[in-house]
């Protein structure tokens, strides 16, 4: 993950950019969530990072992406970017070449159009996909360990629920060794 911001000897700085190959050639480097903050990605900042199938840029203000930022980057398959503001003059040449020939973008529903163009234009395949990204049914939560437990244990206790009363339209019969995984088991 690169930080919304980051603190330095007891001050706070917000990251506003990627540096130029600042990722370059990372083999290890599988999945990407960048901060809020983030405006521009360098050139070459993931350029033959092999193993990156997931790359995802929650900032609304991104408006540059580098000359061959994710060229070469084979098996990225599933790219988010939640700006508006990109431009093709923004976006560097062969930014995405040799990405997954069928990688799935998710944007903004009012730039699926624009988009499309933008990036086959740099470099991704003819079979592409860009998707809006349903709003609806994302939820990004950072925060401690404990809290997410929390927060998985009550998602757990309403699903069980739901499927319990029948609202999903099936109602389990809870016998067998699987049955005492249901927290509210009477």
């Amino acid at each position: 993950s690169i930080p919304a911001t980051v603190k330095i000897n007891g001050y706070t700085f917000k990251v506003t950019a990627i540096a130029d190959s600042a990722f370059s050639g990372c083999s290890k480097l599988t999945k990407v969530t960048v901060g809020s903050n983030v405006k521009a990605i360098g050139n070459k900042s993931f350029y033959k990072c092999t193993k990156l199938t997931t790359f995802t840029a929650s900032s609304t203000g991104l408006n540059k992406i580098g000359k061959e930022a994710f060229s070469g980057d084979k098996k990225l398959a599933n790219i988010t970017l939640k700006t508006t503001k990109l431009k093709k003059s923004g976006v560097g040449k062969d930014a995405f070449k040799n990405i997954k020939k069928n990688a799935t973008f998710k944007v903004p529903a009012k730039k699926v159009s624009d988009y499309k163009a933008i990036f086959k234009s740099k470099g991704a395949g003819k079979n592409i996909k860009i998707k809006d990204i349903d709003e609806s049914s994302s939820l990004s939560i950072e925060a401690p360990v404990g809290v997410l437990r929390e927060i998985q244990r009550h998602y757990i206790t309403l699903r069980d629920h739901l499927w319990r009363t029948g609202v999903l339209g099936v109602i389990p019969i809870l016998e067998g060794d699987s049955a005492d995984d249901w927290i509210d088991k009477k």
